[in-house]
């Protein structure tokens, strides 16, 4: 009979399996093996014929893209069109191959020659080719087009963004649209490419497009850092959540909003979450789901939830009232809110909420409860805290009492709505109104923001007039006119303000658009375009440092004096968002200069760069005063002062001594060397220099004095190493230009993987090198248990089986820089690569406290692996690859168990839990079939501490009524910068941007969380019409430390 039974068939899935082994009771065991052809796991759709890239059940992401209109392509750098840009609408009524594509991976490269068949075939035909190349390694767009004859349109993408939005996987993939502009087969299997072209060439006519689904049924499901939350109330797991949907009459109606913590984020949480999540989609076939964000204050909420015990509130803090109308009678089913302080850590203070007609549009957003039948309600605020609470009811009103108000009267009294109908002027483009109400803060309760959105509610297609009949009364409303952006998103310009008393219903004419209104309109736009990215509306139109600047680039002979007017200048705004930053190159006029203009004199951060041939790079870097305390504004003029650079260079050449010609050298010099207080300094950063057939290069403008000089060489047919390494000492021989540089080439090894009886392995999972990537190409053993690896390119292999331990082989050792030829003889550069795998062995990891307490959910991650050789260890458990095969966090009886871990090495590990201090590099040797491990942590003796500041006016000594705070950083071995020499010594501190802390009648308080010994905090305060004041640095076990602050008047 039947005993064992191994699948690999793209066609069987997990229910398949399940329902062949109740039919085959002999069976005793069923493996069901991902299915590979190529190279590449396979998967089928029930659309169509063609085979898919991807494990069915990782493919949610590409398959919620099909039969849609795909994200636009958000690229630059061109190639092989007319004109600056190209979009997919353009190409409408053609078939749309989207190749993703990355140089550097050898995939990659392979599929060039078909694709360009392909073209070649079939263009004339109506196929239409777009190259999106990875956003790394993109530089060198240009030589790969001419290296690979390409002659179809190719682009760079701008910070991953579009190989996210299209979930493109390992930096590659086949993306077809059909004549509609519908993506239609998501990251298609190479071998099935040309088929599915030809299907869609042939297809005419409109693409048949799916009926209108019915309702679908909402679940809210909050991934935090510790717990996952059902409408943010309920602990749930995901057996739970699927419980609940196949309990629906039509489980496919189920729809998911996921919101993501950044405690989940950071941890992986959510990431481990999502996986499991499209599973559940998949079987269920669920139409759809979305994945969310909450704000800040909430984030932080959800990720101090531990346990179920957490969701209990203390009943020591209750607090109870009742919720009454204008009339004095109860309101039952009010929505209550609790609003208290934000979290010190969250720099963002206010406190938002969007309503939608009368009730809260998202409520996981809030500390929300509901008034009972007879209008009482309970909340449980936190102790010694001033806090708000903002009760409504679309029926009966709305209002916002301080803790104060509910212990004098624990009624709270419904304020009737008001109403407010807006009439708009006819304009060229649609327009909308929204509503925003403020309420200030107070005593250290934030200031409250509400929105009200016209695109929220129930509406018929917008007129010129705007009714909203939810206007919370008393406190001041805005009504903002917001314009439709093209690409997306809105345009707003606030019209006018008003104060409604309760019931007051009043009708606004809000006139035509003002000439400023619309620059504004204009301008904001601008922004958006230019940063790729809707922008902020400036806050204040007349304020001084968001007016345009101009500054006049000018360069000059440093020996002669004489204007440079061949001179380029490279102007870079650099944003905390990346995305928002900016270059931009420009040419000097004959003068030698050039005007530079810019929509601020305070941006971020701006470099400013000039360039002239034979002549070393100068740059220098603009801080905003806004963002650091020795910040300034642009200039009106910046002269570069160039200096003839000088000429280095070397060779680079393989293991036998050979020149290699067309390696690609990256170079970066500098001399920081100059004068305190001096902006400008020579420098350039990964300049890139291409060998001769001698191996040769060189460079004819570094500075003559180096104090800081880095190299990185890469040739496709020899080992890629992005490291930057110094030179060093041998800065002579750089500038003799005798500077060796060693490459190795690629290794092609093929083997069998066995057991010790010699039997093979399958699906054994081998990766190259000591820290694998995730977007790096792993290999899988055949039933036969062989592997066949070509063009490795790192100096190990690794060997990973469960059940098995795992194994490694290292080629040779890397020499510790490629300044010496360093080579292990008896390594062949190709051939046979035989691993037998040996049992592996137990190894328990028992985290206590100090008084013996069991940890459950410490994290428990092996970081370092090392072997009898004497090279250096391997890292693999410590990757997202090595890492799915091992439990990350200890059960209830503070246990972290590897039945598989290999015997005799040397094992390091890194243990964490919330509330105590990490240990790092824990080291076992496991010399028994089992062995128990126990590791001890400290409770983390950072306690928060409270700091209190008092600022007053120097002169006049009285409070100074507003102002804020900024908190800096210091390391524990230096003090703050020199802002006061005789106080602060020779060090730095680091002013954190977004850590301003609000002060009022000349007080302030704040709470230290430094940990002991690793440094100490410096506050200084800013107050208008007032120079800066600094305090002492403070420490965590200064105990509870008062800041006196006397601030003087500018002059």
């Amino acid at each position: 009979s039947l005993q064992s039974l191994e699948i690999a068939s793209p066609y069987v899935k997990k229910e398949s399996v399940t329902a062949l082994s109740k039919q085959l009771p002999s069976v005793q065991t069923i493996n069901h093996y991902r299915y590979r052809l190529d190279n590449s796991d396979i998967s089928v759709s029930p659309k169509d014929r063609f085979f898919r890239r991807g494990w069915q059940a990782e493919r949610g992401p590409q398959e919620a893209l099909e039969g849609k209109t795909p994200p636009p392509l958000t690229v630059d750098r061109w190639r092989n069109i007319d004109g600056d840009s190209l979009s997919l609408d353009d190409l409408k009524g053609k078939v749309v191959l989207v190749y993703f594509w990355r140089e550097p991976i050898s995939w990659c490269r392979m599929q060039m020659l078909a694709v360009n068949a392909l073209y070649e075939k079939y263009h004339d035909q109506g196929l239409e080719i777009i190259g999106v190349h990875s956003t790394e390694d993109a530089d060198n767009l240009q030589f790969y087009v001419a290296k690979h004859d390409i002659h179809w349109p190719v682009c760079a993408d701008v910070g991953s963004q579009t190989n996210t939005t299209w979930h493109v996987q390992f930096n590659s993939g086949h993306y077809l649209l059909d004549r509609n502009g519908t993506l239609r087969y998501a990251d298609l299997f190479q071998g099935h490419l040309e088929e599915a072209v030809k299907a869609l060439l042939a297809e005419a006519g409109p693409v048949d497009v799916s009926a209108l689904e019915p309702p679908q049924i909402p679940l809210n499901i909050v991934i935090a850092k510790h717990v996952m939350l059902l409408e943010g109330r309920e602990i749930v797991t995901w057996d739970e959540v699927e419980k609940k949907i196949a309990e629906l009459p039509d489980p496919s109606l189920a729809y998911p909003h996921l919101y993501e913590t950044r405690g989940a984020r950071e941890s992986g949480t959510f990431e481990e979450s999502e996986k499991t999540f499209w599973g559940i989609r998949e079987k269920y076939k669920l139409k759809g789901h979305s994945v969310g964000s909450l704000w800040p204050r909430t984030d932080w909420r959800y990720d101090q939830i531990e346990s179920a015990k957490d969701l209990v509130p203390d009943e020591s803090l209750r607090v109870e009232g009742s919720v009454v109308d204008a009339e004095g009678k109860p309101v039952a089913d009010a929505e209550v809110i609790l609003v208290t302080p934000v979290d010190e850590s969250i720099s963002y203070k206010s406190y938002h909420i969007a309503l939608v007609e009368g009730r809260v549009r998202n409520p996981l957003e809030h500390v929300l409860t509901h008034s009972d039948d007879k209008g009482a309600f309970s909340i449980y605020p936190p102790p010694d805290t001033n806090y708000s609470i903002i009760a409504l009811h679309p029926d009966h009103g709305f209002t916002l009492i301080r803790e104060t108000s509910l212990v004098n009267d624990h009624r709270v009294t419904l304020l009737p709505w008001g109403g407010i109908v807006a009439e708009l002027s006819e304009e060229p483009e649609q327009q909308v109104a929204d509503l925003s109400t403020r309420i200030s803060e107070s005593d250290g309760r934030p200031e409250v923001v509400i929105s009200q959105y016209w695109s929220d509610l129930k509406q018929e297609k917008p007129t010129l007039t705007f009714g909203f009949t939810h206007v919370p009364p008393i406190f001041d409303t805005t009504i903002s006119r917001s314009f439709p952006n093209k690409d997306g998103g809105s345009t707003s310009v606030p019209g006018a303000s008003v104060g409604l008393l309760p019931g007051e219903t009043r009708r606004l004419d809000l006139g035509p658009l003002t000439k400023q209104q619309r620059e504004r309109i204009e301008g904001t736009r601008k922004l958006m375009e230019q940063r790729q990215k809707q922008a902020e509306e400036p806050n204040d139109e007349t304020s001084q440092i968001s007016e345009p600047w101009k500054v006049r680039l000018k360069a000059i002979d440093q020996a002669t004096g004489e204007v440079i007017s061949r001179a380029k200048f490279e102007v870079e705004q650099l944003y905390e968002e990346s995305e928002k930053n900016t270059r931009t190159d420009y040419s000097a006029e004959d003068d030698g200069a050039f005007v530079a203009e810019f929509e601020t004199r305070t941006p971020d951060v701006c470099v400013l760069s000039c360039r002239a041939e034979g002549y070393t790079p100068v740059h220098g870097r603009w801080i905003s005063p806004e963002l650091s305390e020795e910040g300034e504004p642009l200039p009106e003029e910046v002269i570069f002062h160039m200096e003839k650079g000088v000429t280095v260079g070397g060779i680079v050449l393989n293991e036998d001594e050979e020149p290699v010609a067309g390696a690609k050298v990256l170079f970066s010099a500098s001399n920081y060397d100059v004068a305190p207080g001096e902006k400008l300094v020579q420098t350039f950063s990964k300049d890139e220099f291409v060998t001769d057939e001698d191996g040769r290069w060189s460079c004819n403008y570094a500075p003559e004095q180096m104090t800081e000089t880095l190299i990185t060489v890469n040739h496709e047919d020899y080992s890629v190493d992005d490291t930057n390494y110094g030179i060093g000492k041998r800065v002579d021989e750089l500038k003799s230009q005798q500077l060796v540089y060693y490459l190795r080439r690629p290794r092609t090894v093929y083997g069998q993987v066995t057991d010790l009886d010699g039997e093979p392995i399958e699906s054994a999972l081998i990766t190259v090198g000591v820290y694998p990537e995730q977007d790096d190409p792993t290999f899988r053993t055949d039933a036969q248990g062989c592997y066949s690896i070509e063009g490795i390119l790192v100096d190990r292999i690794t060997v990973i089986k469960p059940g098995f331990a795992p194994s490694e082989h290292i080629f040779s050792d890397w020499p510790p820089h490629p300044f010496q030829r360093e080579i292990d003889d008896g390594t062949a550069a190709q051939g046979e690569l035989n691993f037998q795998l040996q049992p592996g062995v137990t190894v328990e990891i028992h985290v206590t406290d100090k008084e013996g307490k069991q940890l459950e959910n410490a994290n428990v991650t092996p970081t370092y692996w090392e072997t009898s050789s004497e090279f250096r260890g391997n890292r693999i458990f410590y990757t997202k690859i090595g890492q799915q095969f091992l439990p990350d966090k200890t059960d209830e009886d503070g246990l972290w168990s590897w039945t598989w871990a290999p015997r005799d090495d040397q094992l390091k590990f890194v243990v964490s839990h919330s509330g105590y201090v990490t240990v790092h590099n824990v080291p076992f040797t496991v010399d028994k079939t089992s062995q128990t491990f126990n590791v001890e942590l400290e409770t983390d003796p950072s306690q928060p501490q409270i700091l209190v500041g008092l600022v007053f006016d120097a002169e006049t000594k009285q409070p100074i009524e507003s102002f804020k705070v900024q908190r800096g950083y210091t390391s524990k071995n230096r003090l703050a910068r020199p802002l006061e020499p005789e106080r602060y010594g020779e060090g730095w501190v680091d002013w954190r941007p977004t850590s301003y802390i609000p002060g009022k009648d000349g007080r302030f308080l704040t709470n230290i969380t430094v940990p002991f010994g690793k440094g100490k905090h410096v506050y200084r305060v800013l107050a208008d019409g007032y120079e800066t004041a600094i305090g002492e640095p403070v420490m965590n076990d200064d105990g509870d430390p008062v800041l006196n602050f006397e601030l003087e008047r500018r002059p």
